[in-house]
């Protein structure tokens, strides 16, 4: 359901719905224990959060920290900001892409 999600926010360019599939990418990838992936779309939908000015609902909120957080400790402060970082610096267009084609392969 969340490929069919990412393509439809692509399809119709709704940049606020690909923020919140990154979101929940990043959540699914620390769920999975694939920490790196799980930091890097946390980094590219952060990115994508301030770009376009949107706050995360408290409930997303609640949802994605501790998600996030375990992903931190799995990895260690300084290889999470690494690949944050790297998240953060890919363009929307990428991040959403790189997005559709992991979960096509996770599923």
């Amino acid at each position: 359901m969340l490929i069919e999600v990412v393509t439809i926010a692509v399809e119709i360019g709704s940049r606020p719905v690909g923020q919140s599939a990154l979101d929940v990418s990043a959540g699914y990838g620390a769920w999975l224990n694939e920490w790196e992936r799980a930091a890097r779309f946390y980094g590219a939908a952060d990115a994508q959060a301030v770009e376009i000015g949107l706050q995360r609902d408290p409930s997303d909120e609640s949802f994605l920290m501790p998600l996030i957080e375990r992903a931190r400790a799995a990895l260690g402060g300084e290889a999470f900001e690494l690949a944050m970082r790297a998240g953060r610096s890919l363009t929307y267009e990428q991040s959403v892409s790189e997005a559709r084609a992991w979960l096509a392969r996770a599923s």
